[in-house]
């Protein structure tokens, strides 16, 4: 069920992005990349600032990473609106070919991003055909979207390379492998990893480690055990808490 409420997302995101024409898909797909980047480093961070009561407190997370994830959308578009509001002229083939091609990318995207959000939610550990481990077993690569592709983990992923490498600052994280060996002394998002469930990347490809992104294991583990901060438990190492601060 996850996988057809996902592909439709995708193309109704596609349908809509696309009749903004050439400029517009252009624009809104980096509108959309750079407001999944900014949510994934501040949510964690104004979620424990948020607090409260525990009915909000276990719905923070997701409320946080939408919210923002949709402010910073809108008000980049907000911007780009001021900024270019003609349409450019281009070859009727080049016109198509932006259009859907950016279209279908910021679908992707949109879809990864929502995808992650449904991690960090307070439902079940898994629902709908939704798992967060679906497609590590090396006897089915794939993920959430038909068994197919991961584009929850592709986009942990980029968020990881872009704070590692463009945004990279050092000192403050280290990055782990799953054997407790020291790859680098970065800073980035969810820098440390674990053991679980048989896992065969970490990083949304399927190269054959070892090692699952925490940020899976520990929000996994926590609607495990009915939402809240809760325990992680796998073989080594341990996975972190919750961030206090941006992660890149």
């Amino acid at each position: 069920m996850i996988d057809l409420i996902l592909l439709a997302l995708w193309g109704g995101v596609t349908y809509f992005v696309a009749n903004e024409g050439a400029l517009g898909a252009v624009t809104t797909f980096f509108c959309v990349v750079l407001s999944g980047l900014l949510a994934m480093n501040f949510f964690e961070p104004l979620a424990e600032a948020i607090g409260g009561s525990d009915f909000l407190r276990e719905r923070a997370d997701v409320i946080c990473l939408l919210g923002l994830f949709a402010a910073f959308v809108t008000g980049m578009r907000l911007a780009c609106e001021q900024i270019a509001p003609r349409m450019l002229e281009l070859p009727a083939a080049a016109y198509h070919a932006l259009r859907w091609v950016f279209g279908a990318a910021t679908g992707y995207v949109t879809m990864a991003v929502i995808l992650v959000a449904l991690h960090v939610s307070p439902l079940p550990r898994t629902f709908l055909g939704f798992a967060p481990e679906r497609g590590f077993a090396a006897t089915s690569p794939g993920g959430n979207l038909f068994d197919v592709d991961a584009p929850d983990r592709r986009w942990l992923a980029f968020t990881r390379y872009v704070s590692l490498n463009p945004l990279k600052k050092g000192g403050r994280n280290q990055l782990v492998d799953g054997n407790g060996t020291l790859l680098n002394t970065l800073s980035g998002f969810d820098n440390r990893t674990g053991y679980a469930w048989d896992a065969v990347t970490s990083d949304g490809s399927h190269a054959a480690t070892k090692s699952m992104p925490s940020f899976v294991i520990r929000y996994a583990d926590r609607r495990a055990n009915g939402a809240g901060a809760a325990p992680v438990v796998v073989a080594a190492p341990a996975a972190p808490q919750r961030p206090r601060g941006p992660a890149f």
